[in-house]
């Protein structure tokens, strides 16, 4: 049997809420296996429930504009390690952020995050 995976999703964001049961299901029929990855704690929290579907599995992470989340975050994929496949939301962005402090934030959080 052939499947698939689709290596990094955001089913768990707002735009999902209609459809995301259909979403899964259709996935799971087609043999297709979904990563889901978390970007900032509600995330992280939302796609580690997501997990009682037997064809998802968890990436941890925050994304580069949240570093003011970078504590918590921490705390949760330390916390959850056991739950997750890796980390996959985590890096630098320097498209969206021009000031010095910004990404000397980012990097902090990148490093933190590499765990």
């Amino acid at each position: 049997m052939s499947f698939a995976v689709d290596a990094h999703c955001h089913i768990d964001m707002a735009q999902f809420d209609s459809d995301r049961k259909d979403v899964i299901t259709r996935a799971k029929n087609a043999h297709v296996t979904i990563i889901n990855s978390g970007i900032d704690l509600n995330s992280n929290f939302a796609t580690k429930r997501l997990l009682m579907n037997e064809n998802v599995c968890a990436t941890y992470g925050l994304s580069p504009i949240e570093t003011n989340q970078a504590d918590k975050v921490e705390d949760f994929i330390r916390q959850n390690t056991d739950t997750a496949i890796g980390i996959g939301e985590v890096g630098l962005d320097y498209y969206h952020v021009g000031d010095t402090v910004q990404r000397e934030r980012q990097k902090a959080a990148f490093k933190r995050l590499l765990i």
